[in-house]
């Protein structure tokens, strides 16, 4: 299944090649480890959801979604410094 972290990233690589610049292929890496982090943030709330008191576990997937918010934020970032 793709995303927009999926395509975006293949879409970067491309650029890297066109373009000669490694910036969009450092941006392209950061997307993909940023995909490969929500199935797990996913699977945190569908397990919270089960759970007897839901609102108890969130605390524990709360730094999950700020380390996504903060990767894509210096993946952004990082393309803003691209030629």
């Amino acid at each position: 299944m793709g995303s927009f972290a999926t395509m975006f990233s293949r879409f970067l690589r491309e650029v890297a090649v066109v373009t000669k610049d490694n910036t969009f292929d450092k941006a392209a890496e950061q997307f993909n480890r940023i995909e490969n982090l929500r199935p797990e943030a996913a699977t945190s709330f569908h397990h919270q959801f089960g759970a007897p008191a839901p609102a108890q576990g969130l605390e524990t997937i709360n730094p999950l979604l700020l380390s996504i918010a903060d990767a894509e934020e210096q993946a952004w970032r990082s393309l803003a410094t691209a030629q």
